[in-house]
């Protein structure tokens, strides 16, 4: 995992090694450390795949005020540190991710030189709610791409898989800080060109937030993504707990992650209010430069294909795939190699775009 002078990494450290920040304190998020776990040989034909550790842009107690941030602006940062003076910043979460990459000579149709002289570009992709950088669905789509010549950057946002931070419900905008920062860990430390950024389910709303606020990549893709967040509060919760959470401001819930172990959080009215807060349409609308791909399954029970439809409607620059008969995660071998198929032909399509722009 290359990466430019600046960098730091620390080859051999242990998980329970956190990164430390350095530097002058920026109003963006950026990685100041990047601690190297582990490279081996990836679960997939010629990739190479490299674990490793990077910090977040924003501590859980300092992002208050990002996970409230105006969407579809491209103008501010991330929110205040509330750093008073004589005070030490808070230190940074450190994320858990993994770089899929191609091996050398297979320089595939996605750029890169084949030999290493020139690395690959690189693809983000996001986990939805309360899910893994390791689910099946974000797996397969890494190695698509691999194999036509594009790494992939997947990680866990805070308070998920193997990184640090509080599980929490909603957190939008603080998953979009993770995400600014992974773009920053790209495009710095490791010095590659970000193809897109994917995301699925919660997931693919945070890519659309990040696009509505950022709007400086050449794809975002959104799997199954929520066009009206106020849907679905009610189905999750019911009645009881809502008036609960109203009357209380906070309730204990629990549910499993992607991998079946069970979660147990806080669930606050502050969250569930910040949801509510956020405008997918605006922050749709906000994307004017970036090209966006829907994926969508025609039978999904969490979150209907009309959203999607909605989304198409919206963005000037979309593309719509709508996978028939597949549910939320595109659960079905045939309905997974089509949703694989259609992001890796977005991702192609649109690097060959920029280059011919």
């Amino acid at each position: 995992m290359g990466m430019r002078p600046g960098g730091r990494a620390s080859a051999g450290s242990s998980g329970d090694t956190q990164p430390q920040p350095t530097g002058a304190t920026r109003a963006e998020p950026s990685p100041s450390s990047v601690s190297m776990l582990s490279t081996t040989a990836g679960g997939a034909p010629d990739v190479r795949e490299t674990r490793f550790r990077f910090d977040s842009g924003l501590s859980d107690d300092a992002a208050g005020s990002a996970d409230n941030s105006t969407v579809g602006s491209s103008s501010g940062g991330s929110g205040g540190s509330g750093v008073g003076e004589g005070q030490s910043p808070p230190r940074p979460l450190s994320l858990s991710a993994v770089l899929t990459e191609p091996l050398s000579g297979r320089p595939g149709r996605g750029g890169g030189s084949g030999d290493g002289s020139v690395p690959p570009p690189v693809a983000i992709l996001c986990h939805g709610f309360a899910s893994r950088k390791d689910c099946g669905l974000l797996t397969s789509i890494a190695h698509a791409l691999c194999s036509e010549g594009v790494a992939c950057l997947r990680f866990d946002f805070r308070g998920n898989g193997e990184s640090e931070g509080e599980f929490r419900y909603a957190n939008y905008m603080l998953e979009v800080a993770d995400l600014r920062a992974a773009v920053e860990l790209v495009r710095g430390p490791l010095d590659r060109r970000v193809a897109a950024v994917v995301g699925h389910s919660k997931g693919g709303n945070v890519v659309l937030l990040y696009g509505g606020k950022y709007d400086d990549v050449p794809l975002v893709v959104n799997l199954s993504g929520r066009y009206d967040l106020a849907a679905g509060v009610m189905e999750r919760f019911g009645p009881a707990v809502l008036e609960e959470l109203r009357t209380a401001g906070w309730v204990r819930q629990a549910t499993r992650n992607g991998a079946g172990k069970g979660i147990v959080y806080k669930l606050t009215q502050q969250d569930l209010d910040g949801r509510l807060a956020l405008d997918m349409h605006a922050a749709a609308a906000a994307i004017k430069t970036s090209r966006v791909l829907t994926v969508h399954g025609s039978a999904d029970p969490v979150i209907p294909v009309g959203d999607a439809h909605e989304f198409a409607a919206v963005i000037p620059n979309h593309a719509l795939v709508v996978v028939e008969g597949a549910d939320h995660v595109f659960r079905a071998p045939e309905h997974m190699a089509a949703c694989v198929d259609a992001v890796v032909a977005g991702v192609l399509a649109s690097m060959a775009d920029v280059t011919s722009d």
